[in-house]
């Protein structure tokens, strides 16, 4: 949805954010990761290694996509197999539906950035009836990862940083909204997301339900 002149622009992350969707990254983790180091790879090892991002948890896998193009793209294709034949365990937090239609009615421009990949985002999202409300996306596929912040200066370069606030999960969000010049609401409404999480890269404000947003928002961008 576009509006010529919005009052501001609020960015999702999709994962933990908008979508519950911990287990079932957990399960494609396993997969790719059985798939790119021709072993094993259960659950459990996956989830005591999984991470904000998908370069952090490579990492723990002893991966290093950053600097190497051929793991990288290993990384990139498999991720995209395993998601794309993933069954739909994938739903909006409680609230989150009502906490996007009210932000439309206030004529804020909705914008998503994320660390998954594009078909999946655009198919989780679609999915659920969200994906018209989004303006524009960035997904790890189409930009420089987060916490860079490439893909919110691709989306938001010119418009006033004042009026622009980040929403996410992880200290991957919140460290990306600083490096871009804006604030952020650190989303704690996933299972086992803490402030403590979020470590040196804490948020402007937290919120512990999607219902809670509004009104920060409202009371930040006027």
């Amino acid at each position: 949805m576009f509006f010529e002149n919005p009052r501001g622009y609020i960015v999702f992350d999709c994962d933990g954010t908008l979508v519950s969707s911990k287990e079932a990254v957990i399960c494609a983790v396993a997969e790719m990761m059985t798939i790119i180091l021709n072993r094993d790879v259960t659950i459990e090892e996956a989830r005591s290694k999984y991470g904000p991002d998908l370069v952090y948890t490579a990492n723990q896998f002893g991966l290093d996509p950053v600097n190497s193009e051929l793991q990288r793209n290993k990384l990139m294709t498999t991720w995209k197999e395993v998601t794309a034949k993933q069954s739909n365990n994938y739903k909006l937090f409680d609230g989150m539906k009502r906490l996007i239609l009210d932000l439309l009615d206030h004529e804020f421009q909705l914008y998503v950035w994320t660390a998954r990949d594009r078909r999946s985002t655009l198919r989780i999202l679609d999915d659920q009836n969200v994906l018209q409300h989004f303006l524009e996306l960035r997904c790890l596929d189409d930009t420089t990862p987060k916490p860079h912040p490439q893909g919110l200066s691709e989306m938001l370069e010119d418009m006033p940083k004042n009026k622009i606030l980040m929403i996410g999960d992880s200290y991957t969000d919140t460290q990306g909204a600083k490096g871009f010049g804006v604030e952020s609401i650190g989303a704690l409404w996933e299972s086992g997301i803490t402030k403590d999480g979020f470590g040196e890269h804490s948020a402007d404000y937290w919120a512990t339900h999607p219902s809670e947003c509004l009104d920060i928002i409202l009371n930040k961008i006027k």
